[in-house]
């Protein structure tokens, strides 16, 4: 049996894929569409971080600055019963989630207005971030293959599409609010239904895909304690954001080597709708009157765009490696309804995921079977 290539010896094999004739492809393309197949699964672990940062702004005048940044490691198990079908869970453990402030002005009460204001007040100095960890809601789904160029490859199929339909269920440690122990949680706490529609196909030694995802958020009925244990507000009903991300991209299949090894450039764009959110009053802004603690307030929408892509690395045929980025803007928004403070229009945005996937293939289990 042949026996892996040295990871020392991938830049030689990449220049050498590119100078010589084409290799095969694997037929399924981009891993956007990677299904196992029937009585097998995979497992993995991924790490996200998320950040958006960008200038508060009020009547066009700088009010401080904004971060929102999230650490997100994902546990997930998937197993297909039949050709074509496959379940999953995924547990998401929120590391850290974070809300910062700089430079910020303090909130006072403009008579003439007769409303907060934050232009001419005293600055607020350091702050201390808004933080808060704990596992977030467990996620179930189904996922289906109508077409796919592995799984059907003798129907002869020339595109893989793939469904996939979750459940989010709800959890006791959101981020809006503290929990019995006094500390806050991480992640929106409701419940929410999540679609997934996923296509590709292989045009010589690329594979074009396109990812459409729709995640909608339900009713969160909670109670808004403070930092003392003090609660503000009792029976509120929260309604974090709902989304929908279109990401087209193209893989480019560089070089396979060794015992089913590969290595493959993921070049993607990204276009992001949030809509608006019901939270409680605080959450993201340094400074609010005392008239609207426990009160809910709401986030308007928003949109980002971005530009990324990253590696798929393919040590054998059963461990992958994939590390990917994004980076780009936002239109930014209305922080909250009841204050007159915006997130400035063209705020930085990035995200970084790397994941380890361990694909339970034939490979494997013929590994472990008895020799002879």
């Amino acid at each position: 049996m042949p026996t892996p290539a040295s990871p020392l010896a991938l830049p030689r094999l990449c220049a050498a894929a590119l100078l010589a004739a084409p290799l095969p492809v694997a037929a399924g393309g981009a891993t956007a569409t990677a299904f196992p197949p029937m009585l097998r699964g995979d497992v993995a672990i991924s790490y996200d971080l998320d950040s958006v940062a960008g200038r508060m702004v009020e009547a066009d005048v700088d009010v401080g600055r904004l971060r929102h940044r999230s650490h997100v490691i994902t546990y997930e198990a998937a197993f297909s019963p039949y050709h074509g079908l496959g379940i999953y869970v995924q547990v998401p453990q929120f590391a850290s989630e974070s809300v910062a402030f700089e430079g910020a002005q303090a909130m006072a009460y403009d008579p003439r207005a007769e409303a907060g204001t934050m232009i001419g007040t005293e600055p607020l100095g350091a702050l201390d971030p808004v933080t808060g960890s704990g596992v977030g809601g467990v996620w179930l789904g189904l996922r289906g293959a109508p077409m796919h160029q592995d799984i059907f490859e003798k129907r002869g199929d020339r595109v893989s599409w793939v469904l996939d339909a979750g459940v989010r269920f709800r959890d006791k440690t959101p981020f809006w609010t503290y929990g019995p122990r006094g500390e806050r949680g991480a992640g929106p706490g409701a419940p929410a239904f999540r679609f997934i529609g996923a296509a590709s196909t292989t045009h010589r030694r690329s594979s074009p895909y396109l990812v459409a995802e729709l995640v909608r958020a339900g009713r969160l009925e909670t109670d808004v304690v403070g930092d003392g244990s003090e609660v503000l507000a009792e029976g509120v009903t929260l309604r974090p954001a709902s989304s929908v991300t279109v990401t087209p991209g193209v893989e480019l299949h560089i070089v396979e080597y060794g015992q089913g090894a590969s290595f493959s450039l993921d070049l993607r764009g990204r276009y992001g709708y949030q809509s608006w959110q019901d939270l409680p009053s605080g959450i993201f802004l340094p400074s609010t009157l005392d008239a609207s603690r426990g009160l809910v307030a709401t986030m308007s929408e928003t949109s980002r765009l971005t530009l990324g892509g990253g590696v798929h690395w393919r040590f054998i045929d059963y461990l992958q490696m994939d590390v990917l980025g994004d980076v780009g803007v936002r239109t930014g928004g209305q922080l909250e309804h009841l204050y007159p403070v915006r997130l400035e229009l063209g705020a930085l945005e990035w995200q970084l995921q790397a994941a380890l996937r361990l694909r339970v293939r034939d490979s494997l289990i013929s590994a472990l079977q008895p020799a002879g």
